[in-house]
């Protein structure tokens, strides 16, 4: 009969945490005596290769598909953001609101709080979002005692492989139009009219054929060229958008190629394996899911993917854009613009913009002489309902060009859409690489640059972008970052949850400046490196609420820091979480506010005159529960302008002073010129209404927005004015696929 034993933690200079046999901990327990048992090992700076030290041989490239199985060692990393630069930046602000960034022997000991096993347990399993393969892990075979065996399989483990088939990357065209046509004018103001109006492709697509059967009436021999339909008319202008459809997996959501799996003569399955290295066979097993389904046509069946993954290429969306008239020069604006305030105008102020470096970590990547051909981009990842009766999540990831002005940066026609998440169902955690692993791609070649034809050169530009900013709700950050639940810990510093009945909550001031320290991205890198290796279920969860991160393809990014660039995002923050949860579920629902006080709230609103530029009056205080069907702008509106006079004398003293911090803070983070010097006291604000609501209806209270929202101005600092970073543009593009 096979003995089995159950795998415990070792924390050895050489394990440093990892699950192993017993009687492997005893053996290294007795090899490196030099740590405290229980205790993380810490190497010294003598000890430790430094990370990001020195800039690798290879390109960028490296991080791409070729490399994507393999883990990639830290020390090769393109050292592309100026930690330096950033820190001495960081010094000379004098803001105490910036989390202290320590040496990575000292934040890791400033981890905060202690979790039982119990109510982490349960929470990583919120986390995970576990519906399906839900099992538990059976005892394995005896393993071997010697070390070297365990170095074998370790070399001989594959990692979980999310990479997908490549597409062909054929050098985009700019748009030709045939002035031969006369009839050219109609189709320009047809697409025009799509645009100022939101009119859907189905739409208008009708109006095309409308049109044709109504000119050919008039005169069917001038007008027999002109377009039946919308694509016909987009080929008329030479306006091709290249899209590359992907068949998806419905169960694991692995991608394939679909010319490959629709000519086949049996239905394929998936060949995805989710833990590679299982110690049980049967977990081993692809997951067999089948790809394609059979459609009857024309007496013969037909494959088709059951789920299909369309992907725009960023290469030609760029051309495009560059193809317009003023669009370099809109891109040079940011370089001749003058600020001897000293004051937060635009995302070119804040300490990203100044501090990201090129491939020598010494030349700025955002040069006057690279104005228009270095490319900033910020991310975004939303899920949205496109059916107004059916539960049914789309999700859709954005990127805007940060060197256009503010102006027209987030104009629907200036916003790159790089991809469609197919539904009905969002991707759980991990899953999110399948998707994310062919624009990963697309955005290593874009670091490396290639030439594209602009409407100045068309000969071509060397064009090189980076992601230097991701501006999400706080469940999509964590996808696409691999962070832990925002419920159990904060991405941005070392706070972790401390829990009351089981509650999670981030209560707890007295030790703030413990806790208030950055988290080091090179650990961040490396610990979701590791994920890959865990075999099990149970070893990813135990990875997971060791270190807080997993992996996610984003950081095959070599010069993407994952603490820094993904922003908390003050529209969510703000006012669907802070604002929102004050007045709903602290006033509203501890009774601070009753029926009766949100009608007196209704009709005080009613009588207050606003000009149409600052917002909506509010209309639904006292529908339903209170404040029924807010939208973030409602939220915003009310905060700066109604709450105070409408509200005031139905507080008590110590809710009153939680509105007034709470008011005072949101107006100087709201402004559209942000100085500095007032970050402070906004940051202060933040803490002193957090310790008064601790101090009224205790530390349970303390929600998981209620401490992001500590972190705010130092993302104002790093990228300018919220109105620079916050999402309400996305959410807008949001409405417009759903039409």
């Amino acid at each position: 009969m096979n003995r089995t034993r159950t795998k415990v933690y070792c924390y050895c200079k050489k394990c440093n945490g990892s699950l192993v046999d017993p009687r492997t901990k005893i053996q290294h327990s007795l090899k490196f005596k030099n740590y405290q048992e229980g205790e993380p090992f810490i190497a010294g700076p003598s000890n430790v290769k430094p990370s990001y030290a020195e800039p690798s041989n290879a390109g960028p490239s490296d991080a791409g598909p070729s490399n994507a199985d393999s883990n990639t060692e830290l020390s090769d990393a393109i050292p592309t953001f100026d930690d330096d630069l950033y820190n001495e930046m960081k010094i000379k602000s004098n803001n105490f609101f910036l989390t202290k960034k320590l040496p990575t022997h000292e934040s890791a000991k400033s981890k905060k709080g202690k979790i039982s096993d119990l109510v982490l347990e349960n929470l990583l399993l919120l986390d995970d979002e576990s519906e399906d393969d839900d099992y538990h892990d059976q005892d394995s075979e005896d393993e071997g005692d010697d070390d070297e065996e365990e170095e074998e399989e370790e070399e001989m483990k594959e990692n979980v492989d999310f990479s997908s088939t490549e597409f062909d990357d054929n050098e985009p065209k700019l748009p030709n139009i045939n002035s031969n046509y006369s009839f050219i004018w109609i189709i320009l103001w047809i697409l025009q009219y799509q645009q100022q109006y939101r009119i859907s492709k189905v739409a208008i697509d009708s109006l095309f054929k409308f049109l044709r059967f109504f000119l050919l009436t008039i005169d069917e021999k001038k007008f027999l060229s002109f377009p039946s339909s919308l694509y016909m008319a987009k080929k008329t202008l030479g306006i091709f958008t290249k899209i590359i459809k992907y068949a998806a997996c419905n169960k694991c959501h692995k991608l394939y190629d679909i010319n490959e799996i629709s000519n086949k003569t049996e239905i394929p399955t998936c060949s995805f394996i989710n833990y590679p290295n299982h110690s049980i066979e049967r977990f081993r097993e692809k997951c067999n899911n089948p790809l394609v389904k059979k459609i009857d046509s024309n007496n013969h069946q037909i494959f088709r993917p059951i789920m299909t993954f369309p992907l725009v290429d960023i290469r030609q969306q760029l051309t495009l854009f560059f193809g317009r008239k003023n669009f370099e020069i809109s891109c040079r604006k940011w370089a001749v613009r003058k600020n001897e305030t000293g004051a937060l105008f635009d995302i070119y102020d804040g300490m990203i913009w100044k501090s990201f470096t090129g491939d020598s970590s010494v030349k700025p990547f955002f040069t006057k002489e690279c104005a228009d051909t270095h490319i900033g981009l910020m991310l975004n990842m939303d899920w949205f309902q496109p059916y107004i009766n059916s539960q049914y999540s789309v999700g859709v990831i954005y990127a805007v060009i940060c060197n256009l002005p503010r102006s027209e940066r987030f104009k629907p026609y200036n916003i790159l859409t790089l991809a469609v998440i197919p539904g009905p169902k969002e991707p759980k955690l991990h899953e999110i690489n399948h998707y994310l692993y062919p624009i990963i791609n697309q955005l290593n070649q874009l670091w490396d640059g290639y030439y594209i034809k602009t409407y100045e050169n068309n000969i071509g530009r060397f064009v090189r972008g980076a992601i230097i900013g991701c501006s999400n709700d706080v469940p999509a950050a964590r996808k696409l970052c691999g962070f832990i639940s925002a419920r159990i810990a904060c991405y941005r510093c070392h706070k972790s949850a401390n829990f009351v009945g089981n509650q999670p909550n981030f209560g707890g001031f007295a030790d703030f400046d413990e806790w208030f320290v950055e988290r080091d991205i090179h650990v961040i890198r490396e610990k979701a490196s590791e994920w890959k290796k865990c075999t099990t279920k149970d070893s990813r969860r135990a990875h997971v609420s060791q270190y807080h991160v997993r992996w996610s393809e984003i950081y095959r990014l070599p010069y993407f820091n994952s603490v820094r660039f993904c922003v908390v995002d003050p529209m969510h923050c703000l006012f669907l979480g802070v604002a929102k949860w004050i007045v709903t579920k602290l006033w509203i629902g501890e009774g601070i506010l009753n029926d009766a006080n949100l009608k007196i709230m209704q009709e005080r609103a009613d009588m207050i005159k606003i000009t149409s530029d600052l917002g909506h009056r509010p209309v639904r205080i006292a529908t339903g529960e209170g404040f029924s069907n807010f939208t973030a702008d409602m939220w915003k509106t009310f905060i700066l302008i109604f709450v105070t006079p409408i509200t005031w004398d139905l507080l008590v003293d110590i809710d009153r002073r939680i509105l007034a911090y709470f008011v005072r803070a949101c107006k100087i983070l709201t402004s559209r010129a942000l100085q500095k010097r007032e970050l402070n006291e906004a940051f202060t604000k933040l803490v002193e209404m957090n310790k008064l609501i601790e101090q009224k209806y205790g530390q349970e209270k303390i929600s998981p927005n209620l401490h992001l929202c500590l972190h705010i101005c130092e993302c104002a600092l790093d990228y300018g004015p919220l109105s620079s970073f916050w999402c309400f543009s996305f959410e807008r593009m949001n409405g417009i696929l759903g039409i």
